[in-house]
Formats: structure tokens, C-alpha cells, sequence
């Protein structure tokens, strides 16, 4: 214990709910502690119990190194204090930092070289709403040095000068629960440094990615309308006057079994809904497109719509997006193609045909339709769907597939496609953005990791 305990000491309490509540030690004997809570409340509780509370005049501190205890339930307290008033940015320090802290919230952290020396660190709250934190002024006042409020402004725009002061490459790192925020600060991150390396044009076809990457690799989660379901690392290069010259994206962990299947509620990656919407009636007849409820992996989760997103108006943003990164229109018809052969796999149905569960594919629009995108005939894809090929020395054996290998073999050829496309579009990316890296050793990574749970930690009593 690094306190002494005396009366009138404000203290918080592990209550019995395992909720931190906040209180005024009112009398000690023994080993008994009485305290009043705020709520009106008497409890009576052993030392070990309690850890001291900040007193009034730090609550709110944009620093958590200027509160005189760091221990959990004050660091929740004042997040909370601020998160209530608008306020979702704090700033700390590393060595501060307990990520056993149970707040639903990401670490903005930036590496200020490649000896993994650690910078400043911001903690970011999801405020879940618009909040009139970001713009033009703003960027020009954390420019300018106008402001020196925490913000992912401050933190991009310190990597950005120690990267030009020192030519030593930096990196932000973004971490967190699922939902808690990460892709968009990412973004936002992203934004602060085009308006700093502006002015040639490739800012533009490095903000686009977003708008490519989160069709292909975001979804609708039980958390999060737009949950990125892979994790990324965004190099920005820059020239030796700070503007930029080039990026380069590197991708990982793609969550492929949404793609045939998910919890009730959840959607597919947006693009499939995206294209069902939004494609010209021209792409539908050469892409044989029916709406999203006539595909069974879309309409076995029930949810094809999100509250408040237009799927028609998002995919005109991503044909745009891919037109600014210079993906030419035949690729992106060989793109919407193979979706909608993922798609029509997905409507491909079997029948068993004798006592061991073999099965046959049934002849429907499914297997048709998938078949004449594919390019191949509609036998070939019978085989490949209801068969396998065994080696026995050095003889080929067929066999028969069950019904549940055979769905898994469906399932696994969709996945295998569509991680296909994605690692595909990644590299057509990179080609677009790979002019001018070959001339420069400057550069500035955003670490993007896929998001995390925890459970069952100590929470702050919302009352408080």
C-alpha cells in the first residue's frame, strides 16, 4: 500500500458486484474501513479492498501522468469524466499504461524509431457518434502548433516531424477491442498526413484504399456496423521535403468463414450487398446479378441492410475509389465477376443418392450460373464439387463425397476464392501506389491489428 489510510481520504471500493464505487473513509478500527459512498451508501470493508481516489481538482485531465494515482478505477473514472463532456482523447505515457484496464477503448501508440524506442501513447474512447473533433481548421491548428490538446493529430503529426528531423522511419500502432474504433482512426491518421504530403496528387489514391479495403474486408458485426475483419499495415513514403511518394499495404488474418457463414444479425463483407445494390443493369445481365435476398450466403444471417448505410450509393464510391487507384475496367468486371461466382457457389445444393450419403449436385441456376463465370463446363464443376481424387501408389482412385464433405468443399472453394480476390486487389493496389518508393528511405506506418475481446473484467459503476 503507497498510501496512508485516514479519514475523510476519498477511496474507491471493490464492491461485492465487482464495480468500482467511489467514496470518503469515515471511520477505521481495526481492520474494518467504514466509507460513505457518493450514492448515500455505508460499507464496511477490509484495506485491501480500496485504493486511493484523485482528488476533484484532477478530474478530467487530459494527461494521465498529472493524476496522482494511476491505479485502475481512477484512470476509468476520469475517461469516463471526459468521455461524458465530448472529450474521448487522453494522453499518457507507455510506461503508464495497464492493458489489463477493462475500458472499451484503443491504444494509439507511436514507435518513434525502428529500435522500437516507444513515443507518446493516446487513448481514443469510440464516441459512437459525429463528433466535431476533425476538419481543415483543426489540421491547421495542430500544423500550425495552434493547439496541444491530445488528438490522433498530435500523435501523426509528431511521427511525421521526427521522421524529417531524424530520417529515421516511424510507425503508429492502433490497438483495441473489436468495435472499439481502430479502422476509423486509422483513417483519421491517414487524413493528417495526406494534408501534410499533399499537394502531387497521391494523397487521393492513398485515402482511396480505405474505401476499397473496407468493401472487401469490413462486415457488419454484432458490435459494429463496419467491423474490419483483417488486420493491415498501411507504409506511407514520403520524399526528403515530407510529401508523399508512395504507399504500401500489407494484409493478414482476412476472416474467410464469413463468407458462408455467420451469426444471426451479421452481415457478409460489404461488397457482395454493395454490388447486389449498386451494379448497373448492364453489370447485372453480364454478371447474372438477382438482389442479395436471392443468395443463401447472404440471407441465412437475416440482416442484408444496415440502418442508415445506402449499399447503391457505397458501391458508386468504390467504382470511383477503384477508378482513382487506376484499376482498369476489365478488372474490376474480372472482380465483380468472381463475387458473383462466390455468390451463386453459395446457391449450389446436393442429394444424397445412396446409404453411405454419397451425393450428387443438383442441376439448378446455382450450379449453372457459377459454372459459365468460372469458365470452365458444368460437368467440370460437378466433379470438382462431388468428387475427390485419391493416389494409391500409382493408380488415381475417385470418390464419392458425402453431403458434408461435399458442402464443406463448396464452402472451402467459395472462401478460397474470395481470399483469393482480396490478396488480389491488395496487389493492384500496391502497383498504383508503388510509384517513387524506389527513391526514398522515408516512411510512416499505421499498424491497423485485428481487434481483440475481453471479458469478464471489472467495470466502473456507471453511477459514479
Amino acid at each position: 500500500m503507497d498510501y496512508v489510510l485516514q479519514k475523510k481520504l476519498r477511496v474507491w471500493c471493490s464492491a461485492s458486484d465487482e464495480k468500482w464505487e467511489l467514496g470518503q473513509i469515515q471511520s477505521i478500527s481495526g481492520d474494518d474501513v467504514e466509507i460513505h459512498l457518493v450514492n448515500g451508501e455505508v460499507l464496511t470493508l477490509p484495506p485491501e479492498r480500496l485504493l486511493p481516489a484523485n482528488p476533484d481538482i484532477l478530474d478530467g485531465v487530459d494527461d494521465l501522468i498529472q493524476m496522482s494515482y494511476l491505479n485502475e478505477p481512477s484512470v476509468l473514472y476520469n475517461l469516463q469524466y471526459r468521455y461524458s463532456r465530448d472529450h474521448i482523447y487522453v494522453r499518457t505515457i507507455h510506461q503508464a499504461l495497464d492493458c489489463s484496464w477493462s475500458t472499451q477503448c484503443l491504444f494509439i501508440c507511436v514507435l518513434l524509431s525502428l529500435q522500437t524506442k516507444a513515443g507518446p501513447v493516446l487513448i481514443a474512447i469510440n464516441p459512437l457518434k459525429e463528433v466535431p473533433l476533425y476538419g481543415k481548421d483543426l489540421i491547421r491548428k495542430y500544423r500550425q502548433k495552434l493547439t496541444n490538446d491530445p488528438h490522433v493529430y498530435a500523435i501523426a503529426d509528431i511521427a511525421f516531424n521526427e521522421m524529417l528531423r531524424d530520417g529515421i522511419n516511424q510507425s503508429i500502432i492502433i490497438s483495441g477491442e473489436s468495435g472499439a474504433g481502430k479502422t476509423e482512426t486509422a483513417k483519421i491518421a491517414m487524413q493528417y498526413l495526406a494534408a501534410l504530403g499533399g499537394a502531387n496528387g497521391m494523397e487521393s489514391e492513398v485515402l482511396q484504399t480505405n474505401v476499397i479495403l473496407e468493401a472487401l474486408g469490413n462486415a457488419k458485426t454484432s458490435r459494429n456496423d463496419n467491423s474490419s475483419r483483417f488486420g493491415k499495415l498501411i507504409e506511407m513514403h514520403f520524399s526528403e521535403t515530407g510529401k508523399i511518394c508512395g504507399a504500401k499495404i500489407q494484409t493478414f488474418l482476412l476472416e474467410k468463414s464469413r463468407v458462408v457463414r455467420r451469426a444471426p444479425g451479421e452481415r457478409s463483407y460489404h461488397i457482395f450487398y454493395q454490388l447486389c445494390s449498386g451494379a448497373s443493369p448492364l453489370h447485372r445481365k453480364k454478371l447474372l446479378l438477382r438482389d442479395a435476398n436471392y443468395y443463401n450466403y447472404l440471407k441465412q444471417s437475416a440482416c442484408l441492410r444496415i440502418d442508415g448505410v445506402d449499399d447503391a450509393k457505397r458501391f458508386s464510391s468504390l467504382l470511383g475509389a477503384l477508378d482513382i487507384v487506376q484499376i482498369s475496367g476489365e478488372n474490376q468486371m474480372e472482380l465483380f465477376s468472381m463475387l458473383a461466382v462466390v455468390l451463386w457457389l453459395g446457391n449450389i445444393s446436393f442429394s444424397v443418392i445412396d446409404n453411405e450419403n454419397h451425393v450428387e449436385v443438383d442441376s439448378n441456376e446455382g450450379l449453372a450460373n457459377a459454372a459459365k463465370l468460372l469458365g470452365c463446363s458444368v460437368p467440370q464443376l460437378v466433379i470438382a464439387l462431388s468428387t475427390r481424387k485419391i493416389q494409391a501408389g500409382k493408380e488415381n482412385i475417385v470418390q464419392r463425397l458425402t453431403l458434408t464433405q461435399a458442402l464443406d468443399a463448396r464452402d472451402a472453394l467459395a472462401k478460397s476464392i474470395y481470399a483469393h480476390l482480396f490478396d488480389w486487389i491488395v496487389e493492384q493496389i500496391n502497383h498504383s501506389l508503388g510509384t517513387g518508393r524506389q527513391r526514398t528511405r522515408r516512411s510512416i506506418s499505421i499498424l491497423d491489428i485485428y481487434g481483440f475481446e475481453s471479458f469478464n473484467k471489472m467495470a466502473l459503476n456507471s453511477s459514479v
